[in-house]
């Protein structure tokens, strides 16, 4: 199987070969003008067959120059849609496997993060900006959602806004038990 690294190099190796050519392609169109049009001005006046079956013959060559020219840009320009699919495709592969890393999580870890979510009654939306912790407080209110972005807010900020937010939610519940007394812990 193809390494990802690889296929980029060889794109890479294509895509210069095709440009080289091009450039080339396109000196000799320049070249054949230039050639053309000098043989143009000394026949001016003259009607020597032999310089124009020359001119005719470079036109020819030309018009073939220049047809090798569009089908190496198309070519170009193939190599690079190539080259920005497999990209894509990269990023999608990585992505998945990652999301893949992620729910392979050892099953005893799994029943901690549930028995964690479970008793702080915060649940965690996985979807969402690398820098920002995003989620939701269940309580008998309704829920309470909260977006912290890690880079503006400091851990201990975070950590006791969470913090309230269940705090509100056991005092509610302190105050519903018999005898209407608030715990500590």
């Amino acid at each position: 199987m193809l390494d990802i690294s690889d296929l980029f190099n060889r794109l890479a190796e294509k895509a210069y070969i095709i440009r080289q050519q091009n450039d080339a392609g396109l000196q000799l169109l320049e070249d054949d003008a230039k050639a053309l049009q000098s043989l143009q001005e000394s026949l001016s006046g003259k009607e020597d067959q032999e310089a124009l079956t020359e001119m005719l013959s470079l036109e020819a060559e030309l018009a073939s120059l220049q047809s090798e020219y569009k089908k190496l840009t198309s070519k170009s320009i193939n190599m690079k849609k190539q080259v920005h699919e497999a990209r894509q495709a990269v990023e999608t592969l990585k992505e998945q496997q990652h999301k893949q890393q992620s729910q392979a999580v050892h099953p005893r870890a799994r029943y901690s993060v549930n028995v964690f979510r479970d008793m702080s009654k915060i649940n965690w939306q996985e979807e969402h900006e690398p820098n920002e912790l995003k989620g939701f407080v269940c309580s008998k209110r309704g829920l309470k959602t909260f977006c912290f972005n890690r880079k503006k807010q400091s851990n201990f900020f975070i950590a006791n806004s969470l913090w309230e937010m269940g705090e509100e939610e056991s005092e509610d519940e302190a105050v519903s038990r018999p005898g209407g007394h608030k715990t500590t812990h």
